[in-house]
């Protein structure tokens, strides 16, 4: 007994748990914001020796500093590391300097408390090993108190490490560069720190327009097509909420579950990349997007979307959604991508709809689909409508239809979103194409990768059996619109592999 409460009042003890508690945060934070799901083979153990040894190094340095130093940088290290989880888990990607500036130039940042997007969770799990990093640290403090001794051991790990990624650039298949989508390539092989200095010194980014192969838009049976189509973006419908019940058994969104199973439903990746406007981009204009931009801030022409193609056709197109039109940059965007009407929350507000408090205050969606529908023409047409409520976390000035349930906002708002949805098709002509998904995966539980891709014909019935084996990206549903429509291929390069770390 003696023994063992000798053994714990060693200091060096506390050394080597602080170092070990250090590694595992920082390589844990980069493994699970990487894209790509990591398997017990030899790239894996070499990702995990590589980071594994510069951690140790910065741990190592850490717990050398006088106290005050080395208790400021746990604490940087925990707010970042709070900071690139919640990025990753809500805007997809990694929160590259160029991703934050995208962010910013679109307007997100202005308009929306980047404090939504924190991930309460990990904040908390972060917090507690923060907590746990300062005790440690708190008893290491007369630890390798011989100057030799120090620098010993400091030049030891500083040789592993340099060796160890000397070793990673010479057998790595992406040398450094920061070329568009080469950063989270970057973050793989060298980690978030240098990255992120060279992108602040060095970056020269370019965006090229590049699109997704169309094989997989092959696999679904074809729909009917009409000279009728609606694209309607529903925000944060996740593929979870088909069929999702509240503990009192009543159905969340009992119209979308009802059609989805009298038309098709097909499963798509549904991983958010940066904001919303890349989900829209990707699907109206058969690209592939990266979640360091935000297109509609770069492009200034679009010369394959699908508006313009059905505006060619002589189609009467139309776009309305209830937020603010400089957000995102969708005011100079939108009207380029052939649209002869754009509504947007302004002239919303000239109609005398009211505006509706939440997070990010906008009309009331079921406004937006009543406004849409009186302006629905006798000729054929193609009308995009893109929703805001189920973007609410709380609820704000609702009463809830789902009381004592944990999300009893988020399902009221997705059961407003419904009847509003339900009430629109109600009042689409016979024949029409009626075409809904989600622009990305919730932001509340449950929450899956998936967001549906559900396509009807009001008056009709084409029931398509699903598939859980069909998988598609945005893009790709783009392509089988393309299909089932037979519009004009996109002109522009196929990406051979779609994903977030693809050089174009």
């Amino acid at each position: 007994m003696k023994k063992l409460i000798l053994f714990f009042k060693r200091p060096d003890l506390y050394f080597y748990l602080f170092i070990i508690l250090f590694i595992a945060e920082n390589v844990a934070v980069i493994s699970l914001t990487y894209t790509y799901r990591f398997s017990l083979d030899f790239l894996f153990f070499r990702f995990a020796f590589r980071f594994c040894l510069f951690y140790s190094l910065i741990g190592l340095i850490t717990a050398l500093l006088p106290r005050f130093i080395s208790y400021l940088v746990i604490t940087i290290n925990a707010m970042l590391n709070i900071g690139i989880y919640s990025w990753h888990h809500f805007l997809g990607g990694i929160p590259s300097i160029t991703a934050i500036r995208a962010s910013a130039e679109a307007g997100a940042v202005q308009q929306l408390s980047l404090f939504s997007y924190v991930h309460r969770e990990a904040a908390l799990v972060f917090a507690l090993v923060f907590i746990v990093e300062l005790l440690l640290l708190s008893r290491c403090s007369k630890v390798w108190t011989r100057p030799k001794r120090r620098l010993a051991l400091v030049c030891g790990v500083l040789l592993l490490s340099l060796g160890g990624s000397l070793y990673s650039w010479s057998r790595s298949v992406n040398p450094f560069r920061l070329n568009g989508d080469s950063i989270p390539g970057n973050v793989r092989f060298f980690g978030y720190n240098f990255t992120w200095m060279a992108e602040i010194f060095f970056v020269k980014l370019h965006t090229t327009e590049a699109t997704c192969a169309s094989e997989k838009a092959q696999w679904p049976p074809l729909f009917p097509a009409s000279d009728k189509v609606v694209y309607i973006q529903v925000e944060c419908l996740d593929f979870s909420l088909m069929g999702l019940t509240a503990g009192n058994g009543a159905m969340i969104m009992p119209f979308l579950t009802e059609i989805a199973e009298k038309g098709l439903l097909v499963l798509v990746d549904g991983r958010k990349k940066l904001n919303s406007a890349n989900s829209d981009y990707e699907f109206l204009n058969t690209r592939v997007a990266t979640p360091i931009f935000n297109y509609y801030s770069r492009m200034k022409e679009y010369p394959d979307s699908l508006a313009l193609a059905f505006r060619n056709r002589g189609l009467n197109t139309a776009f309305f959604h209830n937020y603010h039109s400089t957000f995102l940059n969708r005011m100079e965007a939108v009207p380029n991508m052939g649209f002869e009407s754009v509504i947007f929350m302004e002239d919303l507000l000239k109609a005398d709809y009211p505006v509706k408090e939440a997070l990010m205050p906008h009309v009331d969606d079921r406004d937006l689909f009543s406004f849409a529908a009186r302006h629905i023409p006798d000729s054929p047409f193609f009308h995009v409508l893109i929703t805001m409520a189920m973007h609410d976390k709380d609820g704000y000035d609702l009463n809830p239809l789902f009381v004592g349930e944990k999300h009893q906002g988020f399902f009221t708002n997705a059961r407003i979103t419904d009847d509003a949805l339900r009430n629109y098709v109600a009042s689409l002509p016979p024949e029409t194409t009626v075409i809904i998904m989600g622009d990305h995966t919730s932001y509340h539980e449950p929450r899956s990768d998936y967001v549906p891709l559900i396509f009807i014909r009001t008056g009709s019935e084409f029931k398509i059996p699903f598939s859980e084996s069909i998988v598609l990206t945005r893009c790709e549903a783009s392509q089988y619109v393309r299909r089932v429509f037979d519009l004009p291929a996109p002109a522009c390069p196929v990406v051979l592999k779609e994903g977030h770390d693809v050089v174009f």
